[in-house]
């Protein structure tokens, strides 16, 4: 069975869901650092998938070719 792809939103769900759990109840130490050791690793996830997408970006130019997303340094 193919594995699911977690999608980036799931991810921020997750994430925000993290923050509001470490902001808002009384966690123990050794929770508080799982949840953000399990954040970190929401966050880095995130981050690969947006290099990701940003390496297949391109962008129209005026005179119709096509531009690397990251050539000006945008």
């Amino acid at each position: 069975m193919p594995r699911k792809k977690i999608s980036i939103e799931n991810n921020l769900q997750q994430i925000d869901s993290i923050i509001s759990r470490m902001e808002n109840e009384d966690v123990a130490f050794d929770d508080s650092l799982k949840l953000y050791e399990d954040g970190l690793k929401l966050i880095n996830s995130c981050m690969e998938k947006i290099n990701t997408i940003k390496e297949k970006v391109y962008v129209l130019m005026d005179d119709c070719s096509l531009k690397n997303f990251d050539e000006d340094g945008e």
